[in-house]
C-alpha cells in the first residue's frame, strides 16, 4: 500500500475514533423502584362498614397491600385484615377465608380483586343469569329456623327480593321481622 493510502486510512481511524469518544453518553438510568408502580383501590361492605384494598403493583407483581377496615371488629376483622394483607403480597392476590371473620374476608376479596381488575392483574368477569324467578331457603341468623326468600333476576341483575317469611314478634320462630325483613 502506498503511503498516502496508510495516512489516508490512519487519518480516518482516528476520526471516525475521535467522533465516537466525543460522543456523550447519557449514564444508565438507574430505575427508580417507585415510579413505575401503580396504586389501585377498591371497596366493599364488610361486617361493619366499607373495607378498602389498595395494592401497590410494579410490572404485574404486587409489591405492597394496605387494608383499611375502621368499623370491623378489632380483634376479630381487624385482625383478619391484618393477616390477609400479608398473604395478598405472599400469594399475589391468592387469599383463603380466615375462619371466624369470613364476611370481613369476604370484603377483603371482594375489594382486592376490584383493585385487581383496575391494575389489569385479573379480567372483568361477566356471569349472565338464566331470566326468571327462583325460591331459596337458608338457615338465618339463629340457626334454627330456615328463612325463605324469593329473588327475580334478568341475564345481568337482580330485579326484584322479597322475603317469603313472615315473621312476628311472638315466639313462634327464632328469627324476628327487625334482622329478617331490614328493620321494617
Amino acid at each position: 500500500m502506498g503511503e498516502k493510502k496508510i495516512t489516508a486510512l490512519l487519518l480516518t481511524a482516528s476520526l471516525l475514533l475521535g467522533m465516537t469518544a466525543c460522543q456523550k453518553k447519557d449514564p444508565p438510568e438507574t430505575p427508580d423502584p417507585e415510579a413505575a408502580a401503580v396504586s389501585c383501590t377498591g371497596e366493599a361492605q364488610g361486617f361493619g362498614g366499607a373495607v378498602r384494598v389498595t395494592i401497590q403493583v410494579k410490572d404485574g407483581i404486587i409489591i405492597d397491600c394496605t387494608i383499611e377496615a375502621p368499623d370491623e371488629t378489632e380483634n376479630i376483622g381487624g385482625a383478619a385484615a391484618e393477616r390477609l394483607r400479608e398473604a395478598i403480597v405472599e400469594g399475589q392476590g391468592k387469599v383463603d377465608t380466615v375462619a371466624g371473620a369470613t364476611a370481613t374476608s369476604n370484603a377483603v376479596k371482594t375489594a382486592l380483586a376490584d383493585a385487581m381488575r383496575q391494575a389489569g392483574l385479573a379480567e372483568e368477569v361477566t356471569a349472565l343469569m338464566a331470566p326468571g324467578t327462583y325460591t331459596g331457603k337458608a338457615y338465618g341468623f339463629s340457626c334454627i329456623d330456615q328463612v325463605t326468600v324469593r329473588v327475580t333476576v334478568g341475564e345481568d341483575a337482580i330485579q326484584a327480593l322479597e322475603l317469603v317469611d313472615t315473621f312476628t314478634d311472638e315466639q313462634d320462630s327464632y328469627e324476628n321481622r327487625y334482622m329478617c325483613g331490614g328493620g321494617l
